[in-house]
């Protein structure tokens, strides 16, 4: 299980294969009675499943994790992450809420950087924003997040951040997501997710010339090839503004 959650950061490469060995895992596991690991599998093979942007597809999935421990905050990270992906920030933020507030009692427990992240998203109040964006920082310069979470929360906070059209803060959380690990060891999609932050803020910014088109054409080839199609949708709507390279 530990080599599947390396490779799905320190390589990139089609998501779909390894969203497929995630799926046999917690296939074997099921067959072996080993809930712990089951429970792990699927985590890994929904977070694969939301890179791609497959809503429907993880409906099965969200079932079984929460039949295996419902008051697990990773079970409403997952479920607020798909509510995401489909656009209800009602939803998103109602189960950010639950979640968070198991997530206190548990501080060791995964997931947390991915509520935050999805919980800034979804807010429509500032000073809850404001506290999402602080209490993720805190918990990522306390190294007491995970690997997935920094991605996932630093990620995040920069589309909502985007969104509000608050370049300052999106370039900030784009740095962010590459600069929390070793230089040496920066995962191939937190640098996607940092150089789609910057396109992004550029072409918010309307400074849409032929060299951000290249690179806006280069991300959407990144991220068709390695299956990060859930970050396709921003970057296809300004390259359809960019000219022609």
């Amino acid at each position: 299980m530990g080599d599947l959650r390396r490779r799905m950061l320190a390589e990139a490469g089609p998501t779909a294969a390894l969203a497929a060995e995630a799926r046999q895992l917690a296939e074997s596991a099921n067959a072996a009675g080993d809930e712990a690991t089951e429970f792990e599998a699927i985590h890994l093979l929904l977070t694969l499943l939301a890179w791609q942007g497959a809503v429907e597809a993880a409906a099965p999935a969200l079932a079984r994790l929460a039949a295996l421990n419902a008051q697990h905050p990773g079970v409403f990270a997952h479920g607020a992450e798909f509510a995401r992906l489909a656009g209800d920030r009602r939803g998103t933020a109602a189960l950010c809420e639950d979640g968070w507030r198991l997530a206190e009692a548990a501080p060791l427990a995964e997931g947390r950087g991915l509520l935050l992240g999805c919980w800034a998203w979804a807010c429509e109040d500032p000073e809850k924003f404001e506290w999402c964006v602080e209490t993720g920082n805190a918990l990522d310069v306390a190294d007491a997040l995970t690997d997935l979470d920094i991605v996932a929360f630093h990620g995040h906070v920069a589309d909502a951040a985007l969104d509000l059209e608050d370049w300052d803060l999106a370039i900030e959380q784009g740095e962010v997501v590459a600069k929390a690990f070793p230089r040496e060891a920066v995962p191939p999609l937190a640098e996607f997710l940092r150089k789609r932050t910057l396109a992004l803020y550029y072409a918010g910014m309307g400074e849409l010339d032929r060299e951000l088109g290249q690179l806006l054409r280069d991300l959407v080839d990144e991220a068709e090839r390695n299956g990060w199609t859930a970050w396709l949708p921003a970057l296809d709507a300004a390259l359809a503004l960019a000219p022609e390279t």
